[in-house]
């Protein structure tokens, strides 16, 4: 593990990435208390903003692991708006990060509200903002609609938006799965798509996804989406693939809309070339013919006879041609 923690260092020096994860209302915060408690990520700065951070933050030790946490001085439900001074201290915050990830439970008023003020001040200081951004159940109710129209709002200032759709999760679960089941499953969700993403950026590999193009597209202000699965034994490359693109959680429907995909291999053992052959005639065969598809590849003999395989579906085909 001490290997594996230096390696993520190196390479986050190496890119000199800096990067935020920042949770804005209940369901943020605890989608990050989740990432901060179950996941391995090395030299990231955490942040929270509530109206009720004491309720939400003090029950367990974070403060010493986030940098800031802001308590917004406004009523939210009624004003839609925040404190110049908590303006300000959102902006001072943010000043070191260049890439920052905004996970919000949209719905409520918090998360709801500030979420596009944050994306606006990060927007001025020319931060790259990738914003998780989950759509409540329909027992829900008014919530949902709600969320809806946010997203709509984010969709138009966020550089990437990456939308979940909680209803979906009842298409991979037992129908019996309890509620505060049903969301750690959700949190889980996030923590694996913060996790891959920058698993995508840092990663220093065989052959690697360039930088500068995965920051290209992901900057249009475009939807996207990723998702990951895992195969084993003699097809475990394609049959990773599959798991992947048939994954219920897509939230943003089928990958073969995005222009551009980004798919990285993550090998516990080295395949063969045959099984690499495979996989590219498959994923060649799935996308659209204009689909660019942009391939990263490592090694890790941790485990067993596995591949973990990612894919990152960015762009729309009405601007494909800026993109390339």
């Amino acid at each position: 593990m001490k290997a594996q923690m230096d390696r993520e260092t190196r390479n986050t020096l190496l890119l000199g990435i800096r990067v935020g994860i920042l949770g804005i209302g209940g369901g943020g915060i605890k989608a990050l208390k989740a990432i901060i408690k179950n996941g391995d990520i090395q030299n990231v700065t955490f942040f929270a903003i509530d109206e009720d951070l004491k309720s939400n933050l003090e029950k367990v030790k974070l403060k010493a692991v986030i940098r800031n946490v802001i308590y917004l001085q406004s009523n939210l439900q009624s004003e839609r708006k925040i404190s110049m001074e908590n303006f300000l201290e959102i902006e001072k915050s943010l000043i070191d990060i260049d890439v920052l990830f905004l996970i919000v439970g949209l719905g409520g008023a918090t998360g709801s509200w500030v979420s596009s003020i944050v994306v606006e001040i990060a927007n001025k200081q020319g931060i790259l903002t990738i914003c998780i951004a989950t759509i409540p159940f329909l027992f829900e109710g008014e919530r949902q609609e709600k969320a809806k129209t946010i997203l709509k709002i984010l969709r138009g200032v966020v550089d990437t938006l990456i939308p979940i759709q909680s209803d979906n999760l009842l298409e991979m679960s037992d129908s019996r799965i309890s509620i505060i089941a049903a969301f750690e499953t959700i949190n889980q969700v996030i923590l694996n798509m913060v996790t891959n993403i920058l698993g995508i950026l840092r990663y220093n590999g065989t052959f690697n996804i360039n930088f500068l193009n995965i920051i290209k597209i992901i900057a249009l202000k475009e939807f996207a989406t990723i998702t990951t699965g895992t195969g084993y034994g003699k097809n475990k490359c394609l049959d990773a693939a599959v798991r992947a693109l048939e994954n219920p959680l897509l939230v943003d429907g089928d990958l073969r809309k995005f222009s551009h995909v980004f798919l990285h291999v993550k090998g516990f053992s080295d395949p063969t070339l045959q099984e690499m052959n495979s996989l590219m005639e498959y994923i060649m065969f799935y996308f659209h013919e204009h689909t660019i598809i942009k391939i990263g590849y490592s090694v890790e003999k941790v485990r067993s006879n596995e591949v973990t395989i990612t894919l990152l579906g960015a762009g729309s085909f009405s601007n494909f041609y800026i993109q390339r």
